[in-house]
């Protein structure tokens, strides 16, 4: 609308014809005095247009304008605690796992050990069964000779 210097009349609902959608937005007014730059402006949907009507659309419409900024800044300090909520959520699940991995590599070392430690004894049992059946076969044959004799 700064761009028409030379504008009187405008209207964007006319009792002729349907209404145009912009004058079923909630203070449009407002805004439209507000951005209105011509000394020459008279009438505003078939209203006339006073002086101080400029400084009240201005007002009001600067006052919808922080209206609008703080509930954005709250949106984005709510954004911003959600994030940094499910940033620590994420922090957290990952030292939970590093912990995990530690008790789990833990684990296959003890299982491992005892792994060994088995195989060992396993070695060690069958040695000794062997021996004993070695020395055992020796009697046998001595106790064979010993007969046969």
């Amino acid at each position: 609308m700064a761009h028409l210097p030379h504008i009187r009349r405008l209207s964007f609902s006319c009792e002729h014809f349907a209404p145009c959608p912009v004058a079923e937005v909630p203070g449009y007014w407002n805004f439209v005095l507000s951005t209105i730059t011509s000394p020459y402006f008279e009438q505003l949907d078939s209203q006339r247009i006073e002086a101080d009507h400029f400084q009240q659309a201005q007002n009001e419409f600067m006052d919808q304008v922080l209206k609008l900024q703080e509930t954005l800044q709250d949106v984005e300090n709510e954004h911003r605690h959600a994030v940094m909520k499910h940033e620590a959520k994420i922090k957290e699940n990952e030292d939970h796992i590093v912990q995990m991995q530690r008790e789990v590599l833990q684990e296959v070392n003890n299982l491992n050990f005892e792994v060994v430690d088995g195989r060992k004894k396993i070695a060690e049992e069958q040695a000794r069964l062997s021996k004993n059946r070695e020395a055992a076969e020796v009697q046998l044959r001595n106790d064979f000779q010993l007969i046969q004799e």
